[in-house]
């Protein structure tokens, strides 16, 4: 029998579509006249976020265990009484370091998010235009099915996304007989076999994606008949079910009778010692190399087979006698075999290849550290850190000095005589700082058009929401350090056109968010402070001109009430004004956005909230680089520094060399590179 059902599902965000840029398309750049699009590859170094991203709704704690797997979604539809929960998803500690799965968690965050609103709207009288909700009857859900089948309906285009990781056995990839308990993790031959070639098999729920590298998994043998004929290993979808494998074509696999290795034949080879009950056998695949090797109780039995091939394997194990039983390991818990120390040294080969190549040809003019020097205060002078640029330029002439006899100097860019450097750090600088509104009048000033142009609008918004999440900061961090409960008084001063506009209070939004992060069991994250960002250099020399900028009329200046209270109708105020200058827009990603946005005001605190990421200091940095970015396009320059795409032409390259599990599946060039 072949494979009725290669099944490996992976979805795709319908507004966020995940697609991978060519070579040619990186390396030409964004041209003069384009939209703004910046790479961000460097801006982590300045303001470092959480590893992986993680999104604020999921514990950080659990983010840094290696071994951490969120909750479990069957392929079966549960029943009507167990709570729904989001897709699984599984990062092993050997695989912790690798692009893949740091592409995959973030895809599976989307997916989170997507099935949390998906959940949000199958309770009554909720709507996601609503900044609340009528919850009063909120009392009776709909089924787990119905919800499940909502997700689905919403996102159909998931399959596009990033290739998953092995979870669990496959409830519909598998021979009869075989029963799935404990998540589907452990596996157990009910039935009967009628001849002595006649055999129960199952596959994984997802292939091992060569992007990886390295694939490795365990199987612990629970029990097992007298003659122990079992056997672990791996297949294509097209293998049969109804024997071992290793016995059919596409099947490789290690046997616990006799210890012999079979590949892709009834004929076996001998090559380990016979395994028992509670022996743990590992399975991993190279795929940069095309061998498979497998290990027992911890110990490296050597490669068993080479030439590997196939475009999709699954893990898979079979057994003939009943009540044989086994439980594998994809992951969620540690592994027997010290495969991190494999992983490391596979990872550490690859370096020293790339260490030794040399790079001298890419500019004859100048030799690899004179190279990289120039990268770097192109960087610092294109994101407008002028001080910092000017004392890099400074070292670097006094230590390359000595080597120019006849007088001559190494020259780089220096920002401090370029006007628009300085006036973009002005505007970066006060975004940092947190002060929109100085940096929407050093903008309006400097470069007064450029907000206005078609392609820029987005970036308007982004400020003028961003805004209203500043001034939600300042009251949130008086709130907290003065538990004093100050909302009733404060939201009873809501301007009428608001309360009206939202049909219901904010307190109600907020106990329906409450409602939905006790039900999916979401850890509270602890308050996190928004980071001082690093502040880029705020002396500029003679400019008193501009400097007086600073005292600006009393549309632009920002409130500096300690008061709670006041500061909450301030914001309230002006979330009214930001809500009618947006109503207009049909766009369901800015609705969506204003929504996010005006929740803050529903909690204490609420940095501890659903919504608290948008408190974060990334989400300053990243407006400042779009302004900066769109001032440059204005002026004719590129939207991003060389280096930048320098970082994204590796990036590409990177992809390429990893798609067949090549040596670039061992490299992420964020880590190994950037940090």
């Amino acid at each position: 029998m072949t494979n009725p059902y290669p099944y490996s599902p992976s979805y795709r965000r319908l507004n966020q579509p995940l697609s991978t840029s060519s070579y040619a398309s990186v390396a030409a750049g964004a041209g003069s006249q384009s939209s703004p699009a910046r790479f961000g590859a460097l801006s982590h170094l300045l303001h470092p976020e959480d590893d992986p991203p993680t999104r604020n709704n999921m514990s950080s704690t659990k983010q840094q265990d290696p071994w951490h797997a969120t909750s479990y979604l069957s392929t079966k539809m549960p029943d009507q009484d167990t709570p729904p929960s989001p897709p699984l998803f599984i990062r092993p500690s050997y695989l912790r370091n690798s692009r893949h799965v740091e592409r995959l968690e973030t895809h599976h965050n989307l997916e989170v998010a997507d099935f949390d609103e998906s959940r949000r709207h199958s309770l009554p009288n909720s709507s996601p235009q609503d900044l609340s909700a009528n919850i009063g009857s909120a009392t009776v859900h709909r089924s787990r099915k119905s919800i499940i089948q909502d997700y689905l309906v919403r996102n159909p285009q998931r399959n596009s996304g990033p290739k998953k990781l092995p979870t669990c056995w496959s409830d519909i990839d598998k021979w009869p007989g075989l029963e799935l308990s404990a998540g589907g993790t452990e596996v157990k031959f009910t039935g009967s076999t009628k001849t002595s070639d006649e055999a129960a098999s199952i596959r994984s729920d997802h292939p091992m994606p060569r992007e990886v590298g390295i694939y490795y998994f365990e199987v612990t043998v629970l029990s097992r008949g007298k003659e122990g004929l079992i056997g672990i290993g791996f297949s294509g979808p097209k293998a049969s079910l109804n024997r071992l494998p290793g016995w059919e074509p596409e099947s490789w696999a290690y046997h616990g009778d006799d210890g012999f290795s079979f590949s892709c034949t009834a004929s076996g080879k001998p090559y380990g010692p016979k395994f028992a009950a509670w022996d743990v056998v590992g399975c991993g695949v190279n795929f940069e190399t095309g061998s498979a090797f497998f290990t027992k109780n911890g110990v490296f039995l050597g490669e068993a087979f080479h030439n590997v091939r196939g475009d999709k394997l699954y893990p898979s194990v079979g057994m003939k006698k009943n009540n044989e039983h086994l439980r594998v390991n994809f992951g969620s818990d540690p592994f027997v075999y010290d495969i991190d120390s494999m992983m490391e040294r596979q990872r550490d080969r690859v370096k020293e290849d790339i260490n030794k190549t040399s790079v001298d040809t890419l500019d004859t003019a100048h030799d690899e550290t004179l190279l990289i020097q120039e990268l770097i205060a192109q960087y610092l002078a294109h994101d407008g850190y002028v001080e910092t640029a000017r004392a890099f330029n400074k070292e670097v002439r006094d230590e390359r000095k000595p080597l120019y006899l006849d007088g001559d100097t190494v020259s780089l860019f220096d920002p401090s005589q370029d006007i628009h450097a300085i006036n973009r750090q002005k505007i970066r600088a006060a975004i940092l700082e947190g002060d929109v509104d100085k940096a929407l009048k050093y903008t309006t000033t400097y470069y007064p058009h450029v907000l206005e142009r078609d392609e820029n609008k987005d970036i308007y918004f982004k400020l003028r929401c961003r805004k209203f999440i500043e001034m939600m900061c300042r009251v949130n961090d008086l709130q907290t350090t003065d538990p004093t409960p100050i909302a009733p008084k404060a939201v009873g001063k809501l301007p009428q056109k608001m309360t009206e506009s939202n049909g219901a209070s904010f307190d109600q939004q907020m106990e329906l968010d409450d409602q939905l992060h006790r039900e999916s069991h979401a850890p509270i994250i602890p308050p996190m402070p928004v980071p001082s960002p690093f502040n880029p250099e705020i002396r500029f020399g003679d400019l008193s001109k501009d400097d007086r900028m600073d005292e600006a009329p009393d549309s632009f200046r920002p409130s500096h009430s300690t008061n709670s209270e006041s500061l909450l109708f301030d914001a309230l105020e002006f979330g009214q004004e930001l809500k009618e200058e947006f109503s207009s827009d049909p766009r369901p990603a800015v609705r969506k956005a204003l929504d996010d946005t005006f929740a803050l005001i529903a909690y204490q605190d609420a940095r501890e909230s659903i919504v608290g990421g948008l408190m974060e200091g990334k989400g300053r940095v990243e407006i400042a680089e779009e302004v900066n970015s769109a001032i440059l396009v204005s002026l004719g320059k590129p939207s991003s520094a060389a280096l930048e795409k320098v970082v994204a032409q590796a990036e590409v390259l990177v992809d390429m060399l990893s798609t067949d599990g090549g040596a670039g599946a061992f490299v992420n060039v964020r880590k190994d590179c950037l940090q």
